[in-house]
């Protein structure tokens, strides 16, 4: 529908004020989005997405809490927006451009990308402040790609900043401290532009838009102008470029054939496992309620 368009800018749509409808970014890209702030009061929702991802050497957040509970994986920024070897070299990149280090601000700049929105200040020197004391290539020695519990703990790769209840005016604190105000987006424009390029790659019919222009639209709003070519691996990193810590990663490595499968790995994930994953189970409590349905697979 022409009343729903990208956003002019990614990042206000997760900011403290995307619920008002002043607020272009917000109102012209979501199609349907979950109310947050003081009406809801939750440890859950945007108050966890803003606060879970922080630790004491972030930038503020519009919020008095910083919680360190999770962490972004090395495949998040080594793939997506860089290669290892740019990953490693990320302090001399920084410091280069005039950075002190590399966080929320620096880093769309650094990727050349505006969805980028990570930070390496989880890597501080105890005071607070963010540093680059903690040296990337330790980090991915400690943290490497696959595996299991390598002892990793937060300050052991990026922090997601994404989310934040800072307003895009400068205001730093909603009307409460404790609950942002951040709306959760639960349908964009955008996932509809990702869908339709993925349809039409896959061998749709084009309704006026190839695949390539669908997905240079988004491009485009993220100042990223690096050439592309479309294949399964660039659609799924474009998912995760566009959607990271939004709960739709699960959705799409199991429509890509890569969340049991033994070709992608992660931090965790050492090799192939059981496909019933790829679907979860039935709660047993609506088997009792209704004989007709039967457990899938081997749960």
């Amino acid at each position: 529908s022409s009343n729903y368009k990208l956003s002019p800018k990614y990042n206000e749509m997760f900011m403290g004020d995307n619920h008002l409808l002043g607020n272009a970014s917000a109102t012209s890209e979501f199609i349907l989005s979950i109310y947050q702030g003081v009406r809801t009061e939750s440890w859950g929702g945007s108050r966890f997405l803003v606060n879970a991802t922080r630790d004491a050497g972030n930038m503020p957040n519009g919020s008095d809490d910083s919680w360190s509970c999770f962490r972004s994986s090395p495949s998040l920024f080594i793939g997506p927006w860089f290669t290892e070897s740019e990953a490693l070299g990320i302090k001399a990149t920084a410091q280069a451009a005039g950075y002190d280090f590399a966080d929320e601000y620096a880093m769309p700049i650094l990727a050349g990308d505006d969805r980028c929105m990570l930070a390496q200040s989880s890597c501080n020197n105890g005071t607070g402040v963010a540093t680059f004391d903690c040296d990337l290539s330790e980090i991915l020695k400690k943290l490497p790609k696959v595996g299991g519990d390598n002892g990793a703990t937060f300050g052991m790769s990026w922090t997601i900043c994404k989310w934040t209840g800072v307003y895009s005016n400068g205001q730093m604190v909603g009307e409460d401290p404790s609950f942002p105000d951040t709306n959760i987006p639960f349908f964009r424009a955008s996932e509809a532009y990702l869908s339709y390029a993925e349809a039409v790659y896959r061998g749709g019919a084009s309704q006026g838009m190839s695949a390539q222009e669908a997905i240079q639209a988004l491009r485009d709003r993220a100042n990223n102008t690096k050439t592309f070519t479309i294949d399964d691996d660039f659609l799924l990193d474009e998912w995760q470029r566009e959607f990271y810590c939004e709960g739709r990663r699960r959705t799409d490595l199991v429509r890509f054939g890569r969340f049991t499968s033994g070709d992608y790995l992660w931090e965790g994930k050492t090799g192939a496992v059981d496909a019933r994953f790829n679907v979860y189970p039935i709660p047993n409590t609506d088997i009792v309620a209704n004989s007709n349905l039967k457990q899938y697979l081997g749960y």
